[in-house]
């Protein structure tokens, strides 16, 4: 049965990295998986990568086991694009090179699913994960990815992003057929529904994960779900992690 083996971290050399490196290596421990670390800077000097070489090893050396290191003076999204084929998931923070919108065009890139995660969150229990539903190519493949994960869940639902009622036949249908495709995968799943609210649908889906208390969100990319708010800081109320999938 398919699972993690690799896992690619964003590293960094002061503290705003640390929380995401001790998931990450929960992470790790959890799939016996090998943790690559990663840190690009087109600014960095040498004392900048060496710092953050010495933070990733002091923080992930207990959980995981088996670590890699990469180290680049260059743009972060450049790193990530040209070692993203070294990882089965990408394991970054909200932003990437100050942009909200770019771990989206990342993921439709590099063809590997991405999981973005919150500031100041240390964990992903994933016990409950809400799968965001659209019936496309990018949804089914973050579907897939999520998988390892969505085994170990004990609570999976599936909530449709287009404007829809339980009675919506043609939703429904495709509903049925996702919660089919899951349990063949051994996972068992429910569909969900939630009303519209105002803003983007984002707000919808987080409003779905809170109620549900999941900490995890699978959506695929292009959706235009502005993971964490537009600004990718999530202030103001805590935030799931957010699996990918170009």
């Amino acid at each position: 049965m398919w699972s993690y083996k690799m896992l690619l971290v964003q590293a960094g050399w002061d503290a705003s990295s640390d929380a995401r490196l001790f998931l990450a290596a929960d992470l790790a421990d959890r799939f016996e998986a090998t943790l690559i670390g990663l840190v690009a800077d087109p600014l960095a000097s040498a004392n900048d990568l060496r710092s953050a070489e010495r933070r990733f090893h002091a923080i992930t050396s207990r959980a995981a086991r088996h670590r890699e290191w990469r180290a680049f003076v260059a743009p972060l999204v450049t790193a990530l694009a040209r070692e993203a084929g070294s990882a089965d998931l990408l394991i970054l923070g909200p932003v990437l090179d100050g942009q909200s919108g770019a771990s989206e065009s990342l993921a439709g890139q590099v063809g590997c699913p991405i999981l973005l995660v919150p500031d100041r969150a240390r964990v992903l229990d994933a016990s409950h994960i809400l799968v965001a539903w659209s019936d496309t190519p990018q949804a089914r493949r973050a579907v897939t990815a999520a998988l390892p994960l969505l085994r170990l869940a004990e609570r999976v639902r599936i909530l449709p992003l287009r404007n829809a009622s339980p009675g919506d036949s043609g939703t429904g249908g495709e509903l049925s057929d996702a919660v089919a495709d899951l349990s063949r995968q051994g996972v068992r799943a429910e569909a969900t529904w939630h009303e519209p609210v105002e803003g983007c649908a984002s707000n919808q889906v987080t409003l779905a994960a809170q109620e549900l208390g999941a900490d995890l969100i699978v959506s695929g990319a292009g959706e235009r779900l502005c993971p964490f708010g537009i600004d990718g800081s999530g202030a103001g109320q805590p935030h799931p992690c957010w699996l990918i999938s170009g």
